[in-house]
């Protein structure tokens, strides 16, 4: 089947396609950019890891939300399968939507893959081809609970003999699990049903390995830790910074200076005035009076009670949705999470229903797991359409496909623990932190939704609004060692010595207006206007830096935007060098000429400065002297 045909169907629907065989033909994938060289050494790394016979082949690939985790487990499988195209593989993932982005990931990285490959989700427990041999296709996709049914089985008098003949239908063969978010391999439950896996396929004499994706490997309590730690035993005289095997462990920093990610920005939160400030509301309209010690052993009953009597409460929502709607031009495409269902609800409608009065037209949408309760009339007109059922509209992956389809204009979804992890929509601006968490994992992992970079097709930097760190003064005072923030030192996880993330995110304040109105400007151009579409991306990425100059001078029609493109790039790179230093490197003179010679020259200067941190003219030219 051709490659966008499955693509399609995966799309169109979801998990309608459980259970169904497909393969593609690499020859028909689509063009894929090349790989990050990091994530080319990591396939590598794994790879030598198994060839020099290491005791067991488990170990995690560590690596920050939006550095291309899931590219690096397909790339890691298309290597496997060209050296040996009787390895198998099976995929799991936690939820439904997390295990689609996948697949459809997968296809769209066929041209990886050596030779015509299979896949197929695996079918419910008693389907009609639940018993076709997992040999019969190179990948199986498994969600969490259908791992577990799978190991209870194998156990099962009744069902172990043909859930064996399935899993091994002869000795010595080769297979690898992938476990994505493999944090959540610390429950008890997910934990213990993997080693007993483990254990059945010791039993059978087979190759057996896992290899975990996770950004934060290490979960939060002590008793999970240990269970992660049994899965991926660090070996003898391990002196990496985590105490489990890691094939990865990349710091931010590097990721900044590549523009794989993009920088934390506080400017709304810290120079909005009051519009996101609920200190207020807190005590007076929803009655929060905290009560008794405020120790660690109580953040979880803590956190609950505040999210659903506090961040649920209607005025507050009513005045955040309020103030975002107000600012939703300059905030862009924006993730907003909230903790219940019923908070999603109303702040969708509350979004839908302030747009209107302000005669704006922004997209809004629900993302829960209760969307059947949700009326769909108040769902914005984009998300809907005259032409569409009910049941789509309903539908979790046709809400996430159509959030995508809006790209970088203003939009809005709300959503509850569906787009914590694994979602990806990397032009995704503005995140909203509407609930508390006491989790550092999950802090992380919520911002994490909007920090791609430019490199990968996201953003400068990604707008943070987190109303409940302006509550400190009702009642979390005394919790502020505990409370997640964006600088480090100043938190301790609880019951654990050490935090799992000890790689700072940088923060900003940058003042995104200031942009929006030059590209405005730009854009609102006859000459632009008039430029085909294909020629206006290629325009924009070499403003965001990722095509060079060289790319838009080849294109005749674009000569009469060259300065003013040439001007914006030189914006963007002193923007960016702030953002990464702390400096827009002034020192550095800008071109006399617009031609690749010099523009090229002027933008390897500021990026030399941004590598060796050079904030002085007399500490380029000293390094300048040291190349002479």
């Amino acid at each position: 089947m051709h490659p966008d045909e499955i693509l399609s169907q995966i799309s169109d629907y979801g998990d309608a396609v459980r259970g169904r065989v497909f393969e593609f033909d690499p020859n028909d994938g689509r063009p894929i950019p090349s790989a990050f060289t990091y994530q080319d050494e990591i396939v590598q790394r794994i790879i030598s890891a198994w060839d020099g016979g290491e005791p067991n082949r488990r170990g995690i690939v560590c690596l920050p939300t939006g550095a291309g985790k899931t590219r690096v487990a397909i790339m890691l499988m298309a290597a496997v399968l060209a050296r040996n195209p009787e390895h198998r593989f099976i995929w799991a993932a936690s939820q439904k939507g997390l295990l689609l982005q996948s697949m459809e990931r997968l296809v769209e990285l066929a041209r990886l893959f050596p030779r015509p490959t299979r896949f197929r989700w695996l079918s419910a427990p008693g389907a009609n081809n639940w018993n076709v041999s997992m040999f019969t296709q190179h990948i199986t996709f498994v969600t969490r609970p259908g791992l577990q049914t799978l190991v209870d089985r194998l156990k099962s008098s009744r069902h172990g003999r043909s859930y064996r003949s399935w899993l091994f239908p002869s000795a010595g063969n080769s297979v690898t699990l992938i476990y994505d978010e493999s944090h959540e391999l610390g429950g008890q439950e997910i934990g213990r049903s993997l080693q007993r896996l483990v254990a059945e396929f010791e039993a059978q004499q087979a190759d057996f390995g896992i290899v975990g994706l996770s950004a934060t490997p290490i979960p939060t309590t002590v008793e999970a830790t240990q269970r992660v730690q049994t899965l991926f035993i660090p070996p003898a005289g391990h002196a990496g910074p985590l105490d489990v095997k890691t094939y990865s462990f990349i710091r931010r920093g590097d990721l900044l200076t590549q523009r794989i990610l993009c920088p934390v920005n506080e400017w709304f939160q810290e120079n909005t005035g009051q519009d996101f400030d609920i200190s207020e509301l807190v005590s007076l309209e929803t009655g929060w009076r905290p009560t008794g010690p405020t120790e660690k052993a109580r953040l979880n009953e803590l956190a609950k009670y505040y999210n659903v009597h506090v961040m649920s409460h209607p005025v507050v929502i009513e005045k955040l949705a309020r103030s975002y709607v107000q600012h939703s031009a300059d905030l862009g495409k924006t993730l907003i999470f909230v903790p219940t269902i019923a908070a999603a609800n109303t702040w969708a409608q509350a979004i839908g229903r302030v747009a209107r009065e302000m005669s704006q037209d922004l997209p809004v949408a629900v993302l829960h797991s209760r969307l059947g309760e949700f009326d769909e009339d108040v769902i914005e007109e984009p998300y809907r359409g005259e032409d569409r059922e009910r049941e789509t509209v309903l539908n979790p992956q046709a809400v996430v496909n159509a959030f995508r389809s809006h790209r970088d204009q203003p939009c809005a979804l709300v959503n509850v623990n569906m787009a914590t992890t694994g979602f990806d929509d990397p032009r995704i601006k503005t995140i909203i932190l509407a609930r508390l968490t006491f989790s550092r994992n999950l802090f992380w992992q919520m911002i994490g939704r909007g920090t791609r970079g430019p490199a990968c097709g996201g953003t400068e930097f990604c707008n943070v609004i987190d109303p409940v760190r302006l509550t400190d003064g009702h009642g979390f005072t005394n919790l502020s060692d505990y409370k997640p923030s964006f600088q480090r030192g100043n938190y301790r996880c609880p019951d654990q010595t050490e935090p799992e993330d000890r790689d700072e995110m940088q923060v900003v304040q940058v003042d995104p207006r200031k942009a929006s109105v030059r590209w405005a400007e730009f854009e609102s151009g006859d000459e632009y206007r008039a430029l085909r579409v294909e020629l206006r991306e290629l325009l924009h990425a070499f403003i965001n830096g990722v095509r060079p100059f060289k790319a838009i001078t080849q294109a005749p029609e674009l000569a009469p935007v060259l300065v003013t493109a040439v001007s914006l790039r030189i914006a963007q790179a002193r923007d960016s060098a702030y953002m990464s230093i702390g400096s827009r490197l002034e020192f550095i003179p800008e071109p006399t000429t617009v031609s690749e010679s010099a523009v090229e020259l002027f933008l390897r200067c500021i990026q030399v400065c941004v590598e060796n941190r050079f904030l002085s003219k007399e500490d380029f030219e000293t390094y300048q002297l040291a190349r002479l």
